[in-house]
């Protein structure tokens, strides 16, 4: 696949590869261990969207009613995932937008404040799983075009 990025100057072409496997394997790893959850309790005719079964897990589903529209009450536990998922699953789409999300990221801790010891651990999880990710990536440039700008050109004579 190729990307392309267009500077002030000049028009880039990447060369992008990366085996699924290997980002579907550390999409999994990030999950495991960098997940926070929630847990939800509601009543409602309608529960949670069963479409994404790695951020709902524990459901229970309990009738309560059984009038015009049947209610149901309903316990589950509801996972948050950091943004390197979502990243993850654009590039098992193919979708190559978040390249610059993904290397433009500072993976420092300068500056940062944390509020305890977990926290700090949790980011330097986080960092690594940042590093893995880019390192998966196979992303070179083949080509370089300078852009012609004859207007810029006319102001230097």
């Amino acid at each position: 696949m190729y990307y392309f990025i267009q500077t002030d100057d000049a028009i880039e072409k990447y060369s992008v590869n990366y085996k699924k496997e290997d980002l579907f394997n550390l999409k999994l790893e990030v999950i495991e261990n960098l997940n926070e959850g929630i847990h939800m309790e509601y009543t409602a005719s309608k529960g949670p969207n069963q479409l994404d079964d790695l951020r709902i897990r524990n459901l229970k589903k309990e009738k309560i009613s059984n009038l015009p529209i049947e209610e149901y009450h309903f316990s589950y536990d509801k996972y948050i995932f950091p943004d390197i998922v979502m990243y993850i699953d654009k590039l098992l789409n193919d979708d190559l937008s978040v390249l610059p999300d993904i290397f433009s990221k500072d993976l420092s801790v300068k500056n940062i404040e944390f509020k305890d010891e977990e926290e700090y651990k949790k980011y330097l999880k986080l960092i690594k799983y940042y590093k893995l990710l880019q390192q998966i990536i196979d992303l070179r440039l083949v080509e370089y075009k300078e852009i012609y700008k004859p207007l810029e050109r006319a102001k230097e004579l």
